[in-house]
């Protein structure tokens, strides 16, 4: 049995991980405006989502509504 990835796996891995984290940054600003919040609401949620970020798991989930409520 084989130890090792191959540059496939990883390549594949790292393309996935890129498009799960541009989704994840992209998702709460969308669903903000989907759901008819205006140009400031937009700008906290996107705010608190890259604050959010400093404070692990709870920050990504909290902090695009406290941005959003700012």
């Amino acid at each position: 049995v084989k130890d090792e990835l191959s540059w496939t796996t990883i390549v594949a891995l790292g393309i996935v991980t890129l498009i799960v984290s541009l989704l994840d940054n992209y998702l709460p600003v969308w669903g903000t405006q989907k759901m008819g919040g205006n140009k400031q609401v937009v700008w906290g949620t996107a705010a608190g989502l890259l604050i959010g970020f400093f404070f692990g798991p709870l920050g990504i989930i909290l902090g695009p509504f406290v941005g959003a409520l700012a």
